[in-house]
């Protein structure tokens, strides 16, 4: 009954953080190209990239277990795009790979101070990703490959990037740090939204039923910002998430849940996007 009675008190906390949240956002200067990059689960969207994941930072597993995991998302909204994912881990080392889909249309540009776009241009994108990690101790290290082919209008792109990450894991605290490449180097997206080369150091503690983390990040020729997220799980078939992403010059406000039985996962969440719209992601794993 106790428990009953906290979980219950658990979620109207968390439905009265939300009202606040979402009250205090604003998020119309929130860089698109912090979004239109590397496909990510549901439950990393709910948590702004907060927590490591294998394609935020690829020394991250999704458990320190053997295991096999698939997983399907599709994300809808201002761009869609929807990807299949398979994991597989020992304990000690683990291997990942994902292949992603995404469309983009009704992109503003501008070339001048000007109130409405000097053009609207579309994108499509292909991607693989194929990477692995390897734990030693406290620590993991892991690298992945990613291929992207864009179709930005009449132009092509096509091109390899690589990007590494360290973990460091003890007892119920995860602490990570990730370079993770876009191509901001490559003449692709060059308008307005080049997507950048983004540098993460990552926090995460677990306690009992609740966890909770901070996340830096740093793209390149932009400022850095940061996110604060929570996780609680008051019943262990049920997950409710949150997050709030501080830029320098705006905020913004995810949040979502999850649900878990007989080793298959679904998740879902909302990113307020301000004028660019919302998105949603819904994304469906099984463990083998």
């Amino acid at each position: 009954m106790k428990f009953q009675s906290f979980g219950k008190s658990l979620f109207i906390g968390f439905i009265v953080m939300l009202s606040i949240c979402w009250g205090q956002s604003n998020y119309s200067k929130i860089p698109f190209a912090t979004y239109l990059m590397l496909p990510v689960s549901a439950e990393d969207e709910a948590l702004a990239g907060v927590k490591p994941f294998f394609w935020n930072n690829p020394a991250a597993t999704s458990d320190e277990n053997s295991f096999v995991l698939g997983g399907y998302r599709n994300r809808f909204g201002v761009f869609n795009d929807e990807y299949i994912a398979g994991e597989l881990s020992s304990g000690k080392w683990s291997a990942f790979s994902q292949l992603g889909i995404t469309s983009v249309s009704g992109i503003e540009g501008r070339r001048f101070a000007t109130s409405e776009p000097d053009y609207v241009f579309s994108a499509n994108r292909a991607n693989l990703l194929l990477g692995g990690n390897f734990k030693w101790k406290y620590f993991a290290i892991g690298l992945f490959w990613r291929h992207i082919y864009e179709n930005l209008e009449l132009r092509q792109f096509d091109a390899n990037t690589f990007s590494g990450g360290l973990v460091f894991s003890y007892k119920n605290l995860m602490a990570g740090v990730s370079a993770t490449d876009y191509g901001s180097n490559r003449p692709y997206f060059d308008y307005e939204y080049s997507p950048p080369t983004m540098y993460r150091a990552q926090i995460w503690y677990s306690y009992r039923f609740l966890s909770a983390g901070a996340g830096f990040f740093k793209p390149d020729m932009e400022k850095y910002y940061g996110a604060f997220a929570v996780e609680a799980s008051p019943i262990n078939w049920l997950n409710l998430r949150c997050s709030y992403t501080l830029f320098h010059d705006s905020r913004s406000f995810a949040f979502g849940t999850g649900f878990e039985w007989n080793k298959i996962g679904l998740n879902y969440a909302l990113v307020l996007m301000g004028e660019l719209g919302d998105v949603h992601s819904i994304s469906l794993g099984y463990e083998f």
